[in-house]
């Protein structure tokens, strides 16, 4: 029980747990094809109720209890190598928090803060792979642990956990580029400790304790619609378990600390990406076939730069089927080069407040105008932006606006040879 689960390249972890009385360093995976656990290299310390979640074919495994409480302490296993590698320290600690992953970063919401659980907390940080940095969000809605949450197109989504007194049915949404937290639909009964995942573009919560009773029955939340809707029931009744997309459920407890290796899955929701979604730069010429035993089928995939900008783009065909398997989708990647006339556009809008104080401005509106045509972006939560531009616009205007702050403008070119790079500072509108 307490243990995380996760899917990566079509088999599914189950990450460190307790047994109902001691925390484990064990790890397991299980491969949907054979049918079989194989056990993994161990955690390098043993933890209970950690978040974990997958970021660029790696899992980070964060928090969670060990001997003296949560510990801050963060792992990253490499599947290739059998190996876990010590990372930046976790600056909220915390166990039994709410996980997900959005932009290829894991976030932690919420959890418990003693060797007892209580007081919950509402802290929310950020771990970024990427750098090995940690980042500190606004606050949850409410102080409380053990809620399910799942990122879903560029959006982390949670809902119900336990405030120590009282379960919860409440639901919030975070969007990294607003950097606040909103109300969505509340769950269709109270929870905490359910097992969830994200699977399909809806946020799953099964079991768990609901109305005070450790039960069965799960929901889907649906971003797009902003509903609830009722999943079929688990096998079994358990709460403290983990989950991962496909959708599995894997260990947990009856009641109390009577925790159990009972695993099972709900076929139907394999598509694992945190946005399932058509996508412009590819297609494919088959959507379906139907094979003998034995047989194959070839889909030919079709790539075209029709997209806004350059980089690097990725996606993966979902493979669905009706037989007892498991197929991972097919991973791709794109590289889209500029053209020659292209330049880069970039820079950081900062605010310099009344005390003096400079500091990011994250969601500043940036307006680049031509003679030709107009150009709309915020910045991201460093105060960051960044735009590719045809040279044959210029010259350019730039509008830079925040509420509370007084607006900037400026004109710039773009060279084709160096990034062009126009920093703002604002000012307070009064003081």
């Amino acid at each position: 029980m307490d243990n995380r689960v996760v899917s990566l390249d079509g088999k599914v972890y189950s990450i460190a747990g307790g047994n109902g009385s001691a925390s484990t360093t064990k790890n397991f995976v299980y491969d949907p094809v054979a049918q079989t656990w194989s056990a993994i290299a161990d955690l390098p310390g043993a933890r209970n109720a950690l978040t974990v979640g997958v970021v660029g074919g790696k899992i980070i495994a964060t928090g969670g209890w060990a001997a003296a409480g949560p510990d801050s302490t963060t792992w990253s296993y490499d599947p290739a190598a059998n190996t876990w590698t010590e990372k930046a320290d976790n600056p909220a600690p915390r166990s039994a928090a709410g996980q997900a992953v959005v932009d290829g970063k894991l976030y932690a919401v919420g959890g418990c803060t003693t060797a007892g659980c209580t007081p919950m907390s509402n802290d929310v940080v950020r771990y970024d792979p990427a750098t090995d940095t940690w980042e500190t969000l606004p606050d949850y809605p409410k102080s409380v642990a053990f809620a399910s949450c799942g990122g879903i197109e560029g959006v982390v989504y949670c809902t119900g956990g336990n405030d120590g007194a009282a379960a919860q049915k409440a639901s919030y949404a975070f969007d990294p580029g607003a950097n606040t937290w909103t109300p969505i639909a509340d769950a269709p009964a109270d929870n905490w400790a359910s097992s969830f995942a994200v699977a399909n573009g809806k946020l799953l919560v099964v079991g768990g304790s609901q109305a005070g009773v450790i039960t069965n029955a799960g929901f889907a939340y649906d971003p797009a619609a902003n509903t609830w809707s009722s999943l079929p029931n688990a096998n079994t009744a358990r709460y403290r378990g983990g989950a991962a997309c496909g959708f599995y459920k894997v260990g947990g407890s009856s009641g109390q600390f009577n925790a159990t290796p009972d695993s099972e899955a709900l076929p139907g929701f394999e598509e694992c990406a945190e946005g399932a979604a058509d996508v412009s730069w590819f297609s494919i010429d088959k959507t379906e076939a139907t094979l003998a035993p034995g047989a194959s089928v070839t889909v030919t995939v079709v790539m075209t730069a029709n997209v806004d900008q350059p980089g690097t783009y990725t996606g993966s065909v979902a493979i669905g089927e009706n037989t007892p398997y498991t197929v991972p989708p097919v991973q791709l990647t794109f590289e889209v080069q500029q053209p020659t006339t292209w330049g880069k556009l970039m820079g950081t809008v900062t605010g310099k407040g009344c005390d003096g104080v400079t500091a990011p401005i994250a969601g500043a509106v940036v307006q680049v105008d031509s003679w030709a045509m107009s150009w709309t972006f915020a910045t991201d939560t460093q105060g960051k932006y960044a735009y590719w531009l045809d040279r044959r616009n210029n010259p350019l205007t730039l509008i830079v606006a925040k509420d509370t702050w007084k607006p900037q403008t400026r004109q710039t070119r773009i060279n084709t040879s160096t990034p062009t790079v126009e920093d703002f500072t604002l000012s307070p509108i009064k003081c």
